[in-house]
């Protein structure tokens, strides 16, 4: 191994350049990190909730990032003087990236989510409003959607307060919910 010959090459995801004497600088370096976060979190959820919209989203992500792929060999913009990165800088693949989640979730959150009037964790309520047609149902009883276990239930319940009212039944009917005697 030592005396291997072959040159190494170097793994860039990304290879930010910043003014190390400018805290704002490399804030925004560490900011050029958040399409590489936001992909963790999606593959977090994904994996921990099984939610076919989180899978959708992910996916309309993949495919914006495709296009920005070849938007990018089409318009052939190099990158400025100043940067020393390969490939082409224009459009900018981080900004695409950021402006699809922004627009994801504000349109998620403006359009589907309705928040719970209901006070009472008992009282039924309507936490989503439903979208999707048979489309999605059909692709969810699919054997390979089965298999994964892929649900849609961000439709039918909000997540949190469904994890609290199971929680809570499980802390009355246990040793949890009653007082301690010493």
């Amino acid at each position: 191994m030592a005396g291997d010959p072959t040159p190494l090459a170097s793994l860039s995801v990304t290879h930010v350049y910043y003014d190390p004497q400018d805290p704002i600088s490399l804030f925004c370096a560490y900011l050029a990190l958040l399409p590489q976060a936001l992909c963790v979190v999606y593959a977090t959820l994904i994996w921990s909730t099984r939610e076919v919209e989180i899978g959708l989203t992910f996916a309309g992500q993949l495919a914006c990032e495709a296009l920005n792929f070849a938007l990018k060999r089409l318009i052939k913009e190099e990158r400025p003087a100043a940067m020393h990165g390969k490939g082409y800088g224009m459009p900018s693949s981080h900004a695409q990236f950021v402006a699809f989640w922004s627009v994801s979730l504000g349109l998620f959150l403006l359009v589907r989510h309705k928040p719970s009037k209901a006070v009472d964790s008992r009282a039924p309520s309507s936490a989503h409003t439903p979208w999707y047609t048979g489309w999605l149902r059909w692709g969810l009883e699919t054997p390979i959607a089965r298999a994964f276990r892929l649900r849609d239930l961000v439709v039918e319940e909000d997540p949190c307060q469904s994890g609290w009212e199971k929680w809570e039944e499980r802390r009355v009917t246990s040793d949890l919910g009653k007082p301690k005697t010493n």
